[in-house]
């Protein structure tokens, strides 16, 4: 609920300069990168369950501190926490929806979370956009609240893992184990998820410039186009894992990177409506293809003592990745124009499709098998 909102909040209700409402969001995505790593540190000691309790309530606080922070410096701080927590969280969960599925299910499992997740993002701007008009007081509150409620649901549920992780995440680490499962196979599908992170957090950076400028559309067109994004993926995307049950995770996430270099070509081709709906239809069939099936994979290359730190690492890159995105791409858009940014962004993404390819192709080692 806050993110959204939280540019207006910095330059209108506090009355600070435009330039500092970037460099606030940017204290977050700091802080949701360190949170990856810091999330599987603390799996690793207190269990996944334990982990995701403390992210939860940690966010929660953080959420709520916002409310009452009108120094500079004081909110950059918060901020940056407040994101280490939130992001935090996603490295325990992912952990532990990892540890509890069999392999077969990974995909599916993660295409379900992400399913919450653009259920949550549909719903809370809707919601965070009355409260701040109400007053910004109730935003902070309410996504304060929501924070700990989560928190509570998970202890109720998952209270019995939570007291076996505990005696589980002291576990000794075998070393030969760490040099097979995170050795240069784990680096290649980091480095292949960085790349395509890169490309695709263009849509939240240069496309609606692009829309906007380039195109002549109004933010209502921007807006609908990425809740056409969000909409696909609450409609299809568990269908299609369900479709593509049985296949090799690598390989999803090759085709899904060619497709999604497909989908940003088309982009700068022509500006109309019904077209500019092609193309994100096809960039939203192939996020709905690479992002469970890179967590899925990377899951089933770490073994389970190893799950949080596979996954912490995973995830500090999609986050550090998600802070660079817009930086590097707003410096092509504004040195070299739109159509060279979308070639650029699909020529990144093929990259990735090849070191997919490339590792789908490796023969399956003894990590492949995951804890599942």
């Amino acid at each position: 609920m806050v993110l959204p909102f939280l540019a207006v909040y910095v330059t209108v209700e506090l009355g600070m300069d435009v330039r500092f409402a970037g460099l606030y969001l940017g204290a977050y995505g700091v802080g949701g990168a360190l949170g990856a790593i810091v999330g599987g540190w603390l799996a690793d000691r207190i269990g996944n369950v334990n982990a995701m309790l403390a992210t939860l309530l940690g966010a929660g606080i953080g959420f709520a501190a916002l409310g009452f922070v009108e120094d500079p410096w004081l909110l950059a701080v918060v901020l940056t926490l407040t994101g280490m927590a939130a992001e935090g969280f996603r490295t325990p969960s992912s952990a532990e929806i990892g540890a509890a599925t069999a392999t077969g299910l990974r995909a599916r499992a993660f295409a379900l979370r992400r399913l919450a997740i653009n259920l949550g993002m549909t719903s809370g701007p809707a919601i965070g956009g009355v409260l701040a008009t109400i007053n910004y007081a109730w935003l902070f509150a309410v996504d304060s609240a929501t924070c700990v409620a989560a928190a509570l649901c998970a202890a109720v549920v998952l209270g019995r893992e939570a007291r076996a992780d505990v005696d589980n995440a002291s576990q000794a680490t075998d070393q030969t184990t760490v040099r097979v499962s995170l050795g240069p196979r784990f680096a290649a599908v980091l480095a292949a998820a960085g790349l395509v992170t890169l490309a695709f957090g263009q849509l939240f950076g240069a496309y609606p410039l692009t829309l906007k400028q380039d195109f002549g559309h109004s933010e209502t067109v921007i807006g609908a186009m990425l809740a056409l994004n969000t909409l696909l993926i609450i409609a299809f995307e568990m269908v299609l894992q369900h479709r593509l049950s049985g296949t090799a995770q690598p390989r999803i996430a090759a085709i899904g990177c060619v497709i999604l270099a497909v989908g940003f070509a088309l982009l700068p081709i022509d500006p109309r409506i019904a077209f500019l709906a092609l193309a994100m239809t096809v960039i939203t069939i192939a996020e709905m293809l690479i992002y469970p099936a890179i967590e899925s994979y990377v899951v089933a290359l770490a073994p389970r003592q190893l799950l949080s730190r596979a996954v912490g690492r995973l995830h500090a890159v999609f986050s550090g990745v998600f802070v660079l995105a817009p930086v590097v791409g707003l410096w092509i858009y504004d040195g070299y124009g739109y159509r060279k940014l979308w070639l650029i962004a699909a020529a990144t993404t093929a990259l990735s499709a090849i070191a997919f390819a490339l590792v789908s192709r490796e023969r399956a080692g003894p990590a492949d098998a995951g804890p599942g």
